[in-house]
């Protein structure tokens, strides 16, 4: 499992771009096998080869994808054949989407300018209702636009005892923030009030661990949850937050050995959330605070 782990932090890092549709298709059987998330060796082996097609830098895409469709057939093979042709198991695995949406440019190497984040802000007061409302063009503006970290520095503070909530920008439509994390610290596996959330990292890089909540009894403070998978978040790529299954919890690990902050995008705003606990099974809602608001201390 730990090398599948490994492998699936890397899957947000496949080289789709340029022409999504005909990379999406080279790349349809090694999303086949993530998702159904119980490889075995064998299996794990052959997705690590597969993925080798993104490891050289000296590859192009076309490359890159060319190789990738050579082995396409016989991923099909081992695919059918580790669910006995079962169709309907192939149906089950297509709703069974990412956690996490992430950015479809992640591997490339272009060079995109950063802005200040008064320009994201600019940005974000300028789109309609609508694009709140679904993830993509929210998403599409982080990665074409990320935002330098040294503009940041009026609203970012530090606490060695826990992670901190700085509010940068609110309307009835959104709420931009900036949280600051030390090395080691981590949010509570959390959702997001059914509203669709974007996260950017304009400085270091933080895990992203997903769930799937299978029961939640508010009342009686219950609840059972599965881990998904996890993912990487980084200055080259931000992600989007499937609203249909939106539990998560971010980690600034140890290892990464460095802070970080990521900007949010909440819309609508919301001040209560629930908290989970998977190992004792257990749910709550909390009130969300903020360190402090528009560069000045709450």
């Amino acid at each position: 499992m730990a090398q599948f782990r490994s492998l699936l932090r890397h899957i947000g890092a496949l080289p789709i771009s340029v022409d999504p549709g005909r990379v999406d298709h080279a790349f349809e059987p090694v999303l086949w096998f993530t998702q159904q998330q119980q490889l075995t060796e064998y299996e794990a082996a052959y997705l690590k080869l597969a993925l080798r097609a993104r490891a050289s830098p000296l590859a192009t895409l076309d490359n890159r994808i060319k190789r990738v469709k050579a082995r396409r057939q016989e991923c099909r093979s081992l695919w059918l054949k580790s669910n006995h042709g079962n169709k309907s198991a192939g149906r089950s695995i297509e709703r069974r989407v990412p956690r996490y949406t992430l950015s479809a440019e992640s591997t490339m190497t272009t060079a995109v300018k950063s802005v200040s984040i008064q320009t994201l802000v600019e940005a974000l007061r300028q789109f309609p209702e609508s694009a709140f409302d679904q993830t993509e063009s929210i998403r599409r503006l982080l990665q074409d636009t990320p935002v330098s970290a040294d503009s940041l520095a009026p609203y970012l503070t530090w606490n060695r005892q826990h992670y901190t909530r700085n509010l940068i920008d609110r309307t009835p439509l959104y709420e931009l923030m900036a949280i600051c994390w030390e090395v080691g610290q981590a949010s509570s596996v959390h959702n997001h009030r059914d509203q669709n959330c974007w996260m950017a990292v304009p400085l270091g890089r933080l895990q992203v661990e997903n769930f799937h909540l299978i029961h939640q009894d508010l009342q009686a403070g219950r609840c059972r949850l599965e881990a998904s998978n996890t993912v990487e978040m980084n200055i080259s790529q931000p992600c989007a937050v499937d609203p249909a299954d939106p539990v998560h919890r971010v980690v600034n690990p140890r290892e990464f050995n460095a802070r970080a902050v990521s900007l949010h995008v909440y819309s609508r705003p919301f001040d209560i959330c629930v908290v989970y606990s998977p190992e004792q099974g257990t749910c709550g809602e909390i009130e969300l605070h903020f360190n402090t608001e528009y560069g000045e201390p709450k």
